[in-house]
């Protein structure tokens, strides 16, 4: 029995991605939930929503910085600690 294969340019697709260049699932949530505005319980619940171009390559951008080592805080722009977002 075979894995179904997300359309491409979905919120899956961009998910998986991540995966294949070495990027953990929650690092991935947070970059594609800061771009594209949403929490991470909407990015569960709409994994086959399309993505549109502008925000997949926002998207390719942050990950390529995230691959390449730098912290996701430091991508992201801010941390959370405690309930509080420092940027």
């Amino acid at each position: 029995m075979s894995c179904p294969v997300p359309p491409p340019d979905s919120v899956a697709a961009a998910l998986l991605a991540a995966r294949e260049r070495g990027i953990d699932r929650l690092d991935a949530q947070c970059l594609l939930s800061a771009v594209l505005a949403r929490p991470r319980s909407w990015l569960l619940a709409h994994a086959d929503e399309a993505l549109d171009p502008q925000a997949a390559r926002h998207y390719d951008a942050l990950l390529a910085r995230r691959a390449a080592g730098e912290p996701l805080a430091y991508v992201l722009g801010e941390k959370e600690f405690f309930g509080l977002s420092w940027r």
